[in-house]
This record gives C-alpha cells, sequence and structure tokens, in this order.
C-alpha cells in the first residue's frame, strides 16, 4: 500500500520522492510516470491528482530500494528521515545524485522504532533498546546511550522533553544539554494503557488515553522552567486528575 507523505509515496519496498526538477527534464516524462504507477495500481487516482495539483511544473522522481519494510518515516527540514533495517536520512537540499544516508548499521538484536529532531544538527535516534544522538552524518555526538526502563512503543520530543509511550504508562524525560550525559536523572511517568500520541502543539504534546469506555486527550504543554531539571508545567486539562503520577 502506498501512503502520500507531505513530497514522500512510501510503501513496504520502496520509497518515491517527488521534488522540483531542474530546467533539463520536462514536466511531460513525470507525469508519464504518475500515470503509469495508477495504472499498476502503486498509487490512486486521488494521490496522482494531489502530486499534479501540488508539483504543476517539473517533476524529480527518485527511487530508493530499501532491504525491509519501512516502519518510521519524517519530514524535517532539510530532507526526510526513515527507518527500515536500520535508520536512514534522504537529504533534499542537493540538485542531483539524491540518495538514503545510512546513519547507524543495522543491529541484529535491535530494531529502530522512531527518530527525533533535536536540533538543527542533532537526531535521537530510538532503537527498541536504547537510544543514541547522531548528526546527519551519522556520527555520535553524545559520550553515552540512552537506555530505555521498558521497551518504548512511540516517541515525540518537543524542547526539551522527551515523550515515550510504553505499554502501561507515558514517560517524560528532560535531554540534557552537556555532552557528556544524554538524559538529566529525574524522570516522571503516569500509569496508563492503550496511550497513542497525536501530535504537538503549541510547544506541547497531545497523547491519547483509551479505554472500553471513553477515550480522552491530555494535552502536556511545556512553560519555561526557573531552573535546570525542573520538568514541565501543565496548563489545561491535567493528566494529573486522570493518571496516576510518579516520579524516579
Amino acid at each position: 500500500m502506498w501512503v502520500v507523505y507531505s513530497r514522500v509515496l512510501l510503501s513496504s519496498k520502496l520509497i518515491k520522492t517527488y521534488g522540483q526538477n531542474s530546467l533539463r527534464s520536462s514536466f511531460k516524462e513525470g507525469e508519464t510516470i504518475i500515470k503509469k504507477d495508477v495504472e499498476e495500481g502503486k498509487i490512486t487516482n486521488k494521490e496522482a491528482n494531489t502530486l499534479y495539483r501540488v508539483y504543476n511544473q517539473n517533476l524529480r522522481i527518485k527511487k530508493i530500494n530499501v532491504p525491509e519494510p519501512v516502519t518510521f518515516i519524517e519530514s524535517v527540514p532539510n530532507g526526510i528521515l526513515f527507518a527500515s533495517d536500520t535508520f536512514y536520512f534522504i537529504p533534499l537540499d542537493v540538485t542531483s545524485n539524491v540518495s538514503a544516508r545510512q546513519l547507524q548499521p543495522p543491529r541484529q538484536a535491535d530494531y529502530p522504532v522512531s527518530a527525533q529532531v533535536i536540533s538543527s544538527t542533532k537526531i535521537l535516534l530510538a532503537f527498541q533498546n536504547h537510544g543514541i544522538f547522531v548528526n546527519f552524518q551519522g556520527d555520535q555526538t553524545r559520550d553515552s546511550l540512552v537506555e530505555w526502563e521498558k521497551m518504548p512503543m512511540e516517541f515525540i520530543y518537543t524542547a526539551p522533553f522527551l515523550y515515550i509511550v510504553h505499554d502501561d504508562s507515558i514517560e517524560i524525560l528532560e535531554v540534557s544539554e552537556a555532552r557528556e550525559q544524554t538524559m538529566l536523572a529525574e524522570r516522571e511517568a503516569f500509569e496508563c494503557v492503550n496511550a497513542h500520541i497525536i501530535g504537538r502543539q503549541m510547544q506541547g504534546v497531545l497523547i491519547s488515553v483509551s479505554s472500553n469506555d471513553s477515550t480522552v486527550v491530555h494535552r502536556f504543554s511545556t512553560s519555561p522552567a526557573a531552573s535546570r531539571g525542573r520538568l514541565p508545567k501543565r496548563r489545561g486539562q491535567s493528566p494529573c486528575a486522570t493518571l496516576k503520577r510518579s516520579k524516579n
């Protein structure tokens, strides 16, 4: 199945990126390729119409084969991050030779879960068992790894906090600014099941928690901390009203 994601079409074995092309290529060539994809059932007519509408001039189409099904993909200001057998980065600020750059070697006993952009030069690559801070070339930028206390299901980052959804809780960690440290020692957790990250909103995140009877959306918002190591303040409906909170 193909899914339109910004400028990306994603399948289990193939990524196609559609972007502005040089003047040497014609729109007619790109239009022909899109029509062929529709005829072969690779994309729907609705997806094709989206491509025509957004990129109604010259197109660049790049096919990138991946060794395993893609499990994560995220558009970032200067390219695309995705996970297959490991994490890759596709820079889109180049005019030619667009390719996927491997950020870390595959791990036999670990699999990639999520990648979170920490700054304009740093990314947190979250594997099942640990996290590693790297730059967009794949070089490690912190002296140590992050060891997860439980198996993570989902991640989202909004500076300076990393939110992790586990099968039985939501965990909040604060990313350290020091190279010799990954996270600050204090961690906060809310006990719950069936949690799901919805997305970011106004320097915070929305996380839903579902039960047999209802689904409640919690807003975790961060106000400036008066001192380093202070965990986020909550505005609006507080998760503390319905979720059991703990610190360690």
